[in-house]
């Protein structure tokens, strides 16, 4: 069993019943077992496809997302989301976007002004690191202020708060702190493609000697729905 297989059973065998009135910003019950404050380190891979073959990320979804996620552009909605299963434009908000996406988020320089300096992207995380190898700042958020009044307004929130990077010895570890998580529909996926942007990272460099080293997850709830529980144990979802 691998280690997210762990991961997966632990919740389902130990979680704590939690019932959540509001869901995706709408207001749904949801039952759902729950285990808080959940921290594991996962060791990263080199390449995209030893990545894959150990995280079982949803494929070929994954990889389109990530190329949009890295592309340069505040996609939203971004392509790939058509390719995702069920529904998605019933999270449409005015002019048909989503209330955020990650290429949005992640390239939203020109977008909005900062309190006193410009605000930053992707190429900024790089240059800052450019400057100081050593440097303990190169965070990245995915969260912004505005998400507070968005969940009071109902409307949908990233569930991952950003990335940290930092370098010692030749080695990138990534710190990622994301505030919730669903075990079946998106730990695997979230894993695979911050491996991705590590490698990423490290390829905009151009430091040949970097590699991937440790990704510390921190998920405030890792959790999963009771109906797929059933699923799980008839070998259906893993």
């Amino acid at each position: 069993m691998g280690q997210i297989d762990k991961i997966v059973s632990k919740v389902v065998e130990t979680g704590s019943p939690v019932i959540s009135e509001i869901w995706q910003g709408v207001e749904e019950r949801t039952d759902m077992v729950e285990l808080l404050h959940q921290r594991f380190d996962i060791d990263m891979y080199r390449t995209s496809a030893e990545a894959a073959e150990d995280f079982k990320p949803k494929l070929p979804w994954a990889n389109e997302h990530f190329h949009e996620r890295v592309s340069g552009q505040p996609l939203n909605p971004p392509p790939s989301h058509t390719m995702w299963s069920g529904s998605t434009e019933e999270y449409y908000e005015d002019g048909n976007k989503f209330s955020h996406s990650y290429p949005e988020r992640l390239w939203s320089k020109g977008l909005h002004s900062g309190i006193r300096y410009d605000i930053a992207d992707l190429d900024t995380l790089v240059a800052v690191l450019s400057k100081d190898l050593g440097t303990r700042q190169a965070y990245l958020p995915m969260f912004f202020p505005e998400d507070l009044s968005a969940s009071l307004a109902g409307d949908r929130v990233p569930c991952s708060l950003g990335w940290q990077f930092i370098v010692r010895d030749g080695v990138m570890d990534c710190f990622y702190p994301i505030r919730s998580c669903d075990v079946f529909r998106h730990l695997r996926n979230d894993i695979y493609l911050a491996n991705m942007l590590v490698m990423w990272v490290i390829e905009r460099l151009e430091m040949p000697h970097i590699v991937p080293g440790k990704l510390i997850f921190h998920a405030t709830s890792l959790h999963c729905f009771e109906q797929d529980i059933t699923l799980y144990k008839k070998g259906l979802i893993k």
